[in-house]
């Protein structure tokens, strides 16, 4: 008789933990992009200096909310991938018991 083994619970957890690295490197590097965008300051005092500041602190306001939608998925596919792998090593469980 032949068997096959294999190690999906293992790809997943690795799956999970890679999404979860991505999400703390794009939250640690947005949080320095907000830090230096918000220290940016009119290099004169006339309006289109003024006005400049003003669009490059609006595209931040958009980059923060794109981004803090994009961490969330990010979370919940690392949950996701994090309860897949949980869910099968107790199937396998279940499963290795049933044959013994």
């Amino acid at each position: 008789m032949s068997f096959i083994f294999t190690t999906p619970r293992r790809h997943w957890t690795s799956a999970a933990k890679s999404v979860s690295g991505i999400h703390d490197l794009w939250l640690a590097d947005s949080k320095t992009a907000i830090t230096v965008v918000n220290a940016i300051v009119p290099p004169a005092a006339d309006p289109v200096s003024n006005r400049m500041v003003g669009r490059i602190l609006e595209h931040m306001a958009q980059y923060q909310q794109i981004s803090s939608q994009a961490l969330e998925y990010l979370r919940g596919f690392s949950q996701g991938l994090a309860e897949n792998a949980e869910a099968y090593r107790l199937a396998e469980a279940q499963n290795s018991t049933t044959f013994d």
